[in-house]
């Protein structure tokens, strides 16, 4: 069998799937679009819905490859940074996502930004943007406190999705690196950013 590379593109409104051999020729391509709720600059998704879409294109999309004769080595994942989700331990939802299209942490990025004075020197931005990871999840805490104290993680949307398909946490530095609690120079998470979440 020849052997062929599964690529599963999560967007901000669609997944798309297909496989390419190691000559970067397209086997076989799929696409599946899911739901963004929409209202005065919040952006939230189902991820269970993108959960499901995402392994409808991947169950079509290895089916079609190995008739066409090929091994698919491995699955690759790409996403669209900054959109995450409150989960329990065993990774259930616990609310909506939140897009990373989503601006309501104006508040929090202004107070933030009075806090974290050197964020630019750790987090690759200039300042805590309301569209950040760590502004919309202090936003959440303090507008969604239940919620916010029951969750065990806060995965990004591809994080969620592999999880889901393999049992395993995964991450990457490019992806948890956008949010701004992850400290790019020593690669993990940022001291000055913790004890903010905690009061």
């Amino acid at each position: 069998m020849k052997n062929a590379l599964a690529v599963l593109d999560i967007g901000t409104s669609s997944i798309k799937c297909g496989t390419i051999d190691r000559e970067l020729n397209i086997i076989e391509s799929t696409l599946r679009d899911f739901k963004i709720n929409s209202r005065q600059g919040n952006y939230e998704s189902d991820f269970e819905e993108c959960f499901t879409k995402a392994s409808e294109v991947l169950k079509k999309i290895i089916k079609v490859t190995t008739q066409k004769g090929y091994f698919i080595e491995a699955i690759l994942i790409t996403s669209q940074a900054q959109t995450f989700i409150p989960v329990d331990k065993d990774f259930n939802s616990l609310d909506k996502g939140i897009g990373w299209l989503d601006t309501r942490a104006v508040v929090e990025e202004v107070y933030l930004s009075e806090k974290l004075p050197e964020f630019y020197k750790t987090a690759g931005f200039s300042k805590p943007l309301s569209s950040l990871y760590i502004s919309k999840l202090l936003w959440l805490k303090k507008n969604k406190a239940a919620i916010y104290k029951k969750a065990a993680y806060f995965p990004l949307v591809n994080e969620y999705v592999a999880f889901r398909l393999t049992g395993k946490f995964y991450s990457d530095y490019t992806s948890f690196g956008m949010g701004g609690v992850f400290d790019i120079r020593k690669k993990h998470l940022n001291q000055n950013f913790c004890p903010i979440h905690k009061q």
